[in-house]
């Protein structure tokens, strides 16, 4: 989902990353967005979460989004994406789910890969001279690195 303005260049694009809540406004996306557009920067938002909450199932998504940061299932299921294979194996294991995060994450993980080439699509549109990503202090960081990965991709390989 996009929003914002329709036309010319885009200065900037906000993104505010799988995880978020869906269920309320970013506020403080919109007022660095506000911000942006007083200091005359064609300003658009890319919604990365409502993306896919609308392809898992809000119930799905919300069992991430809401669950236990400690458990990291957000960050799971997007570190095969993040990152070239190797370094997938090199990293540290990450501790067992139980078994109900362990099902959240089975309900979401098929669908990761589908949503990663439309939203990076989504970005490049915007043909924006920067890209932020915006979303409360424990988003899960390691959900940006695939989009930007797959932006690269778009732009510098296709």
């Amino acid at each position: 989902m996009i929003g914002g303005s329709t036309t010319g260049l885009t200065d900037i694009c906000l993104v505010v990353p799988p995880f978020d809540s869906v269920h309320y406004p970013q506020l403080g996306t919109a007022i660095l967005k506000s911000a942006c557009v007083a200091r005359g920067l064609n300003t658009r938002i890319v919604y990365a979460g409502i993306a896919l909450a609308k392809r898992v199932g809000l119930e799905a998504y919300d069992a991430i989004s809401h669950g236990q940061m400690k458990a990291m299932v957000g960050e799971r299921l997007f570190r095969p994406h993040a990152y070239p294979p190797a370094t997938v194996a090199a990293l540290h294991p990450l501790e067992a789910l139980t078994i109900g995060q362990s099902a959240d994450f089975d309900r979401l993980v098929d669908a990761i890969p589908p949503m990663l080439d439309p939203t990076s699509e989504r970005l490049l549109l915007n043909n924006a001279n920067g890209l932020i990503w915006s979303g409360f202090v424990g988003s899960p960081t390691i959900t940006i690195a695939p989009f930007i990965r797959s932006s690269f991709k778009y732009r510098f390989i296709s």
